[in-house]
């Protein structure tokens, strides 16, 4: 199989590289038949917890962060095209990683092109339309959609992968985890998401998973949409598998690390502003960018 993994990026400077790095990492262990399976238990560690999330950190003055030294050369670090697949041990898992540089301001293209992965540009500033961007550029069999702020654990990939190769899947989600210290809102908060992708069986947009052709047929991400357009994904998405008699499905044994940074870069009436126009005014608000500024300011 051959996977593509798109990650939309605006001004993610802070935390594109970790990011990066757990996501080549866990598609590595994968290809390589590691101690990680759908079956097996989690590595000890506390990078392995899924309570950890990778520090996102500012770049200093001097160019890329990578663990690996200098960025790599030839095609991957020359701006929009696509490098080589990576080739599993067996052949039979292939990747390629993409990040969506949605016109961002900060070093966040140069510092994912450090990192190892293809960068496309989307000059227009939305969510919907830049995964979409990386769809269009991706060559995978399947997709996976991932939020910069993420860490993408190999027991994750591995249950998502397990899923695609069964044969009965269209795509599906997982559920997600805040990291350690959060706050009691936002614990309050990951429950209540739980209940409701559990139920609903809607992917949470930090990770979305679905077959590539199956993405085309769908029409991809709705781009008159500026907020939970993965909810209205994954609901057109079912029904396109109920047709073919597939499945959408949210996994549950290792949940997504991602980021709580929404509730320390605004304050409590700023959130409270939102979700009460969102409330008041729902489909409105998700149509204008405006309203949406929580997502589009450009704090990171």
């Amino acid at each position: 199989m051959f996977l593509s993994i798109i990650i939309p990026a605006y001004n993610e400077e802070k935390c594109i590289a970790s990011c990066l790095r757990t996501a080549f990492a866990a598609c590595r262990t994968v290809a390589e038949g590691g101690p990680l399976s759908p079956h097996g238990s989690p590595p000890a560690g506390p990078a392995a917890s899924g309570n950890s999330l990778p520090a996102c950190r500012p770049v200093a003055e001097g160019g890329p962060l990578s663990p690996h030294g200098s960025p790599p050369a030839g095609p991957a670090a020359s701006g929009n095209s696509l490098p080589a697949c990576r080739p599993a041990a067996d052949e039979g898992f292939r990747f390629e990683v993409i990040v969506v540089d949605n016109n961002s301001t900060d070093q966040t293209a140069a510092l994912a092109r450090g990192e190892g992965a293809a960068v496309v540009f989307e000059p227009k500033n939305q969510i919907a339309r830049a995964r979409n961007r990386g769809a269009a550029a991706a060559k995978g069999e399947w997709f996976i959609f991932l939020d910069a702020d993420s860490t993408l654990s190999a027991d994750l990939l591995a249950d998502t992968v397990h899923a695609m190769r069964s044969g009965r899947m269209a795509g599906g989600g997982a559920l997600v985890r805040f990291p350690d210290g959060a706050s009691r809102v936002m614990r309050f908060g990951e429950k209540v998401w739980a209940a409701l992708s559990r139920a609903f069986r809607w992917a949470a947009g930090s990770y979305v998973f679905c077959r590539a052709d199956l993405f085309r047929e769908t029409g991809g991400f709705n781009e008159s949409l500026y907020i939970s357009e993965e909810i209205d994904f994954s609901r057109r998405l079912k029904r396109l598998a109920r047709r073919k008699g597939l499945r959408f499905v949210i996994l549950t044994r290792f949940p997504l690390l991602t980021s709580d940074r929404k509730i320390s870069l605004y304050s409590p009436s700023a959130l409270l502003r939102f979700w009460l126009r969102l409330l008041a005014a729902p489909r409105k608000t998700r149509r204008d960018r405006e309203s949406c500024d929580i997502w589009y300011d450009g704090k990171r």
